[in-house]
């Protein structure tokens, strides 16, 4: 399955901080993949380098390796320049995970397009909600959520008691996007 960037869309929906534009083409893909394998070592590399390594909670592509499991990756001219997943969390909701854009695609409508794709195919599978955690030290993906139509809510399981943890909630089926 592939989604295009609407980018009439995307500079409606980034209208405070619009991106330049390029085409980017999401599909959905294998975890297993090289390049999904890389794009993840590239995120877990910045993650490192913004909170200090965390050996433990390393990635591996069995960890979302489970029924109803959405991932894909964005390219740009054919490259691979980011890439998203969402899991089941409970009945009707999924969360976003392992969302990532390289830092030479960064501001150029990627993470738009990623996140575009993730909440049509999570409505289309059923789900009227996506939530997501992700850190202080990226400001980033907190503004873009935000944007978004995101809003904060308390944090589960693992994230509840992590002062480093933000989480964020958006009701998706029967929203106008």
């Amino acid at each position: 399955m592939k989604y295009h960037a609407d980018p009439t869309h995307l500079e409606q929906a980034a209208a405070a901080n619009p991106p330049t534009i390029v085409s980017v083409t999401v599909v959905t893909a294998n975890p297993y993949r090289p390049a999904a394998r890389l794009l993840i070592d590239h995120l877990w590399e910045e993650l490192d380098r913004r909170y200090g390594p965390y050996p433990d909670s390393r990635f591996t592509p069995e960890q979302i390796d489970v029924p109803g499991l959405l991932f894909v990756i964005a390219k740009a001219d054919g490259k691979p320049v980011g890439c998203g997943a969402i899991l089941p969390f409970s009945e009707g909701v999924g969360e976003i995970k392992r969302m990532w854009v390289e830092p030479d695609a960064r501001r150029q409508g990627v993470a738009q397009a990623i996140l575009y794709a993730l909440e049509s195919m999570a409505a289309e599978k059923g789900d009227h909600t996506l939530r997501l955690e992700t850190g202080i030290r990226q400001p980033e993906a907190i503004a873009l959520h935000t944007r978004w139509g995101y809003a904060p809510v308390d944090c589960w399981d693992v994230h509840a008691d992590d002062p480093l943890s933000r989480c964020f909630e958006k009701r998706i089926k029967g929203n106008e996007r």
